[in-house]
């Protein structure tokens, strides 16, 4: 299996929530073995709702999700609980315009809260110091402390033995998780343990431990889908759980086309998923830019821009540069790569006419000049404000081997200055370096 991206596991992930989650809506409540093996979406006679229609599970892990998005990743719990009342009141974000589906401690919870802000008008949606209402120790630890941390890991890209392994190294404190979970020390717990020893009823730690079964005991993630909702009972919250972990490992490649392009309202999910790597993206690149920024004060401010795109705009350094300018003078080369891959330019020039690849040849980084002029040939030929282009500011700083760098991603060894017409032959003869008139007469270099 080829290694999934950052972007395939994200996405992977929300759509495994809503694929597995409808896969299992169908026999909810339905005890196990009484239904035939469920291996395609169905109608859900339970609620009237065509196949491939998600349920409460899918329509809250997508409200936490948009609420991570409109708050550029920051947890604000207030927001998504305002987005779980809009979802509960409204239909936000459900399947078919409706709340159709919510079991009665969560709606319980959000007519608590819902009060709650009805009596605290002073609490604003993106305030971060909300409490968390009565949400049991041992619920929060289970989701936090042992779900999110392997979705972080999978994430990252580690293999089913790490995982197994991760989940080993909690130490559990309450007595019935301890007593439950204690007993998997290892991937081949997982493997040996049988379907009769699996509950997959409401209960947190029993949808935990079943969802992290059918993925320790499986290899793809239809086979692991296809397990875990025929245990019945809350098949599709704990098909929800599984999904999202292994839409994680897998990555979206490896959920079956069919179900995605059978899945109600697919689009909504879609924009979600898009926009949610989004954030996970700008996340990662303003921390690389936040590195850069400890020796370039002026980016600081742009760290508070909520779309990246403002990174690639002037402003960024004493000239009025870009992240693409700082970054080549800092040789930054991983952050030059993305920026470009977001669409900066590599020949907008700062105030003094510069482009980064003046900044890469004016501090004499090899490799990422070389990146440059592959990247953008244009950008050998640009001129700065004094009329020089890349190749003439390396001979006249005498950086040999620059030149030979330029020279050979085809720089015009025939562009002179703007003040005496010198080309880089001239000042390569003049300190005798015979290598460089070498290589740039055989470009065709010429002695006018």
């Amino acid at each position: 299996m080829e290694t999934p991206t950052v972007q395939s596991r994200i996405k992977g992930s929300i759509f495994g929530v809503a694929v597995v989650d409808a896969l299992g809506g169908p026999v909810e409540f339905q005890p196990r073995g009484s239904f035939p093996p469920v291996t395609h979406f169905m109608h859900n006679d339970t609620f009237d709702v065509p196949p491939g229609t998600w349920t409460d599970d899918t329509s809250m892990t997508l409200c936490l999700a948009q609420s991570l998005i409109a708050s550029n990743g920051n947890l604000i719990p207030q927001a998504a609980v305002r987005n779980y009342i809009k979802w509960y009141e409204h239909g936000y974000l459900s399947a078919t315009d409706e709340c159709f589906d919510i079991g009665s401690g969560t709606r319980q919870a959000l007519m608590i809260w819902r009060h709650y802000f009805d009596r605290s008008p002073h609490i604003h949606e993106d305030d971060p110091n909300g409490h968390e209402g009565g949400q049991p120790a041992i619920d929060r630890a289970l989701k936090r402390e042992i779900y999110t941390r392997l979705i972080v890991r999978a994430m990252n890209g580690a293999s089913k033995e790490d995982l197994a392994k991760e989940f080993a190294s909690i130490v559990f404190t309450d007595v019935k998780v301890k007593q439950r979970l204690d007993r998997y020390s290892s991937l081949a717990n997982w493997e040996n343990t049988d379907e009769d020893d699996i509950k997959s009823s409401g209960y947190v730690l029993s949808t935990l431990e079943a969802a992290l079964w059918a993925f320790f005991t499986t290899s793809t993630f239809k086979s692991g889908a296809v397990k875990v909702v025929n245990l019945g009972d809350d098949a599709d919250t704990v098909g929800a759980v599984y999904g999202g972990l292994a839409g994680a490992y897998y990555g979206i490649e490896q959920v079956p086309a069919e179900w995605i392009v059978g899945l109600q309202k697919k689009d909504v999910v879609e924009e979600i998923a898009s926009a949610l790597f989004l954030t996970v993206d700008y996340l990662d690149l303003t921390g690389d830019i936040y590195r850069l920024s400890l020796v370039n004060k002026a980016l600081y401010n742009l760290l508070q821009d909520p779309l990246y795109r403002r990174l690639l705009q002037p402003g960024c350094s004493r000239h009025n540069g870009t992240c693409l300018h700082v970054a080549a003078h800092e040789n930054h080369l991983p952050l030059d790569q993305r920026l470009v891959g977001r669409g900066g330019s590599l020949q907008k020039p700062n105030d003094i006419g510069r482009s980064p690849l003046h900044y890469a040849v004016v501090r004499k980084h090899k490799d990422i000049c070389r990146w440059l002029a592959t990247t953008d040939p244009a950008t050998l030929e640009q001129r700065n404000g004094q009329g020089a282009t890349p190749l003439l500011m390396a001979a006249k700083a005498r950086e040999w081997d620059l030149c030979r760098v330029l020279i050979d991603c085809g720089a015009d060894v025939n562009a002179a200055g703007s003040s005496h017409r010198w080309i880089c032959l001239h000042y390569a003869a003049r300190e005798g370096q015979r290598e460089v008139v070498s290589l740039s007469s055989a470009m065709e270099g010429t002695w006018e």
